[in-house]
């Protein structure tokens, strides 16, 4: 790094160069195959890589400034990780299911503990009103456990109240936490192929039959589940009851780390580009986050969108946060899209009207061995951020709790539906925008972390233009 950091400016005007040259390449052009070979996804994949290496050299200056601080290369560092269940999406990328401390030195990672998250939650005695929206959509739970304080979908706002009280379990100082879903480990999976955890058994990416979805997710719930929810004393914070395979979910965390490192680093030269691409397309989609008690690493990771902000812009904007306050893990299998119908006036007044349709095709899924249930009604509760100062002119779709507030900058539109197995709910929000706007119409559209990568459709002025894959923020400039 120390030699790399001197040569950022050289090295990203060869790779400027680089790149303008290949993207002249169309890989349309070229055979699929040629003689066994893949020739145009190698074309492709090559494009990707050398796409974003280019982003990750200039717009990461900041962030590899900051990377010698990061992987303790002066001094050892401990991060708090924590596994969020997309599968139960919650604002900031899932329910939190367990967690971890990593010890970074020099760069070598080892796991120094690792617990379920009921277990921290035991030791956080501090009893704290449960704020409205568990009040109202989890009423049976009277305290906001360390386990719901997730609740904002800028991942630095919810980590500000979640270390704050971390801190007060007598559990080990860190230097920051990060957050990663079940996408990672899916997705590494693809690069490494099969896994063995020691004691545990084999895990792989491929579709499971009994479910549709990728294997090792199905095992990993069934391992963690099937014995039912931990459940505590609302007033003595003692179990009372707990799973047979309780003490044995806490143990498994870590061997499955170790496994899923391991294999990682020991892939060959000829899977580095996959890696390096499957990697950035996890920070891009906000699948893994990061929050550092440093100041400087922080706007370093924040200057790379890795610190799951809700942004400021000047022009449109778009955020839809959903929260599943089910139990259940119908994420796996709910989908929505979103449709936007912009109405630009003469003067540059704006007129909105944003369809949301959401479908879960999986029916209501029970586990035939171990009859857990996973997917079932799913009860969300619904956050629409759009520019501050919108006023929502029509609302359709909610059953209770709809409202217009602010919140991080933004006016919040909000309401809480539920949606059954093999059914479909519209929500429709026709608002007015505080500001006008000319052509081009800009437009910043954030995913929510955990989200899987939905489709938005935009017709501004009766012209539809393409659909796009919300993998990632995007910044639309659209003429008119």
């Amino acid at each position: 790094l120390d030699k790399l950091k001197p040569q950022l400016t050289q090295i990203a005007s060869h790779l400027s160069s680089a790149r303008k040259e290949v993207d002249q390449i169309d890989p349309s052009r070229y055979p699929e195959d040629f003689r066994g070979v893949l020739v145009r996804e190698k074309i492709t994949s090559a494009i990707s890589v050398l796409d974003q290496a280019e982003s990750l050299v200039t717009d990461a200056a900041p962030l590899l400034e900051s990377a010698p601080y990061i992987l303790g290369i002066n001094s050892p560092r401990k991060y708090l990780v924590l596994f969020q269940n997309d599968a139960e999406l919650r604002p900031t990328g899932g329910f939190i299911t367990a967690y971890a401390i990593l010890s970074v030195d020099k760069g070598k990672v080892s796991v120094v503990q690792s617990d379920d998250i009921y277990a921290l939650d035991a030791k956080f005695t501090k009893k704290v009103p449960a704020p409205d929206p568990i009040k109202k959509y989890l009423p049976k739970v009277p305290y906001w456990n360390l386990r719901d304080q997730n609740l904002s979908p800028d991942f630095k706002a919810s980590m500000d109240v979640f270390h704050a009280n971390y801190l007060t379990t007598g559990s080990p100082k860190v230097d920051g936490i990060i957050s990663v879903d079940t996408q990672v480990l899916v997705d590494l999976l693809k690069i490494t192929g099969p896994i063995g955890v020691p004691g545990f058994g084999n895990y792989h990416a491929n579709e499971d039959s009994r479910c549709k979805c990728p294997q090792v997710w199905y095992e990993l719930e069934l391992f963690a589940d099937v014995e039912g929810p931990v459940v505590w004393d609302s007033v003595s914070g003692q179990i009372v009851v707990k799973p047979k395979n309780y003490g044995e979910r806490k143990s498994f965390i870590g061997p499955m780390m170790y496994s899923v490192l391991a294999n990682v680093m020991a892939q060959p030269k000829a899977k580095m580009g996959q890696l390096f691409t499957t990697v950035m397309s996890l920070f891009q989609g906000k699948h893994i986050q990061f929050y550092l008690l440093d100041s400087t690493a922080h706007t370093a990771v924040e200057s790379f969108n890795l610190a799951g902000r809700v942004r400021e812009f000047e022009g449109d904007y778009l955020f839809i946060a959903d929260t599943n306050f089910a139990g259940a893990k119908t994420n796996a299998w709910v989908t929505y899209t979103a449709d936007q119908k912009i109405e630009v006036t003469g003067d540059g007044s704006v007129i909105k009207t944003l369809s949301l349709t959401y479908k879960n095709p999986q029916p209501f899924f029970e586990d035939k061995a171990t009859k857990l249930r996973l997917n079932g009604i799913f009860r969300d509760w619904l956050r629409v951020y759009v520019p501050k100062g919108s006023k929502l002119l029509e609302a359709k779709g909610f059953e209770t709790g709809q409202a217009t507030g602010e919140d991080l900058g933004k006016t919040v539109f909000e309401g809480f539906f539920t949606l059954t197995p093999l059914n479909t709910k519209v929500i429709t929000l026709k608002y007015e925008l505080p500001i006008k706007l000319k052509s081009p119409y800009k437009m910043l559209i954030q995913k929510q972390a955990g989200s899987k990568n939905f489709p938005y459709t935009l017709t501004l002025n009766d012209r539809k233009h393409p659909e796009i894959i919300l993998d990632m923020d995007r910044e639309l400039s659209l003429a008119y």
